[in-house]
């Protein structure tokens, strides 16, 4: 099968041949790139996309070099190879699982085990950014928070965890006049106030 392209302004006319496979191919990587820029996640590559009544998971594996952190060496080997499931920001009323296929390696220079960082990934949890964002940004609406865990699919702690690790700047107290009750029964009355 032949491809031919158009002689415009961007570009040099060229014959490209190229077999079916490859066209196939293509069009996956196409497809693949994608789905990564409206799921907003880079350093994966989407493999599928299961969709059920109350649930979308992803299936993906990180695209990476395989760069020590620490030295800066390209010389490592595969260590083990393991799956982590993040949650993510729902979608269509639907809660979001990715399957993320990691793979560990073993430094060949200075003996270090790494593994390519995720850059959507909430660091020590098992959520991305993106939910940590959207739970945060779901309180300037009143709602509760069981309402909330039960529509982005964690448990009420997840939320107060996350809702803890805020900080938020205190503006300087103004300067006030307290008054205080206490119970007594001095001068005929039930309370006083200092």
């Amino acid at each position: 099968m032949d491809i031919f392209v158009q002689k415009d302004s961007t570009c040099f006319p060229y014959r490209l041949k190229l077999n079916h496979h490859n066209i196939i191919k293509g069009v996956k990587q196409v497809q693949n790139n994608i789905t990564t820029l409206l799921l907003g996640i880079q350093d994966v590559e989407v493999t599928t996309v299961l969709e059920e009544r109350r649930l979308i998971t992803i299936d993906c594996k990180p695209v990476h070099d395989r760069v020590c952190p620490h030295c800066g060496s390209t010389h490592a080997w595969v260590h083990d190879h393991r799956e982590q499931v993040l949650r993510d920001a729902p979608m269509r009323r639907k809660h979001v699982l990715l399957r993320v296929k990691k793979t560990r390696y073993d430094c060949k220079d200075c003996g270090a085990r790494f593994e390519a960082p995720l850059s959507f990934a909430a660091k020590g949890k098992q959520m991305t950014k993106r939910l940590i964002a959207y739970v945060v940004d779901a309180f300037r609406d009143i709602r509760s928070v069981s309402e909330l865990a039960r529509e982005v699919g964690i448990s009420t702690t997840s939320i107060f965890r996350i809702v803890a690790c805020l900080f938020v700047p205190r503006q300087r107290l103004p300067r006030v006049f307290c008054i205080d009750e206490f119970k007594g029964d001095s001068g005929g009355s039930k309370y006083q106030t200092t």
